[in-house]
């Protein structure tokens, strides 16, 4: 029923009357097990904090935002990759058309000198905080980019294509592609559950 619900994000009433079961009935039930997985830690994503530990040593990581189309007007999620393993280390969220840099400076999340960053031009400004980081240079009005410069962006999305394919691969889970209908408190909870899913599922 969890399942069904994250995957295919149909309704309570619609999930409840598959299995013989009111609609509060299948709203419960779905509540305790997101809610008794995230206690258990079985699934979990190993968090911000685990990009500053030492014996992590994460030497490449990709960093990407996408948005969550809600009521009004977007819900938006920050992810930090692995991109040895292609696991999610962390998730951050925030509310609004927000720009993806904003985003990383609220999250608080922070990585060791030589963790490189490979992430898109969204990002603007990451260099003054994360000297290793590596990003598209973007073309201004009045100089257009250089034939090298054109060279490293295709070579910088080669490597960053790994983070779209993740993505995609989330968004396999219509609660968090389709119009999120519920209360946006539980989002990050239902989204990093996604997460650890996939993480589960490239471990096995």
């Amino acid at each position: 029923m969890s399942l069904e619900y994250l995957r295919e994000y149909r309704t309570y009433f619609h999930i409840g009357k598959h299995y013989g079961l009111s609609e509060s009935t299948a709203y419960k039930i779905i509540r305790w097990v997101e809610d008794t997985l995230i206690k258990s830690r079985v699934l979990s994503l190993p968090g911000r904090k685990a990009l500053l530990k030492s014996q992590m040593n994460y030497e490449v990581v990709l960093m990407d935002a996408t948005e969550t189309p809600i009521e009004r007007p977007t819900l938006k999620t920050q992810l930090v990759i692995d991109k040895a393993s292609q696991k999610v280390i962390c998730t951050s969220f925030i509310h609004g058309k927000r720009h993806d840099f904003h985003l990383f400076k609220q999250s608080g999340v922070r990585f060791q000198a030589s963790t490189q960053i490979l992430t898109d031009s969204g990002y603007q400004g990451l260099k003054k905080i994360h000297a290793n980081s590596q990003l598209p240079k973007k073309k201004l009005r009045k100089r257009p980019l250089t034939k090298q410069e054109k060279q490293a962006n295709k070579t910088i999305a080669s490597q960053r294509v790994l983070s779209e394919n993740i993505m995609g691969r989330l968004k396999r889970f219509k609660i968090i592609s389709d119009r999120y209908r519920n209360r946006h408190k539980r989002f990050g909870l239902r989204f990093n559950l996604i997460a650890s899913l996939y993480n589960f599922e490239l471990m096995r």
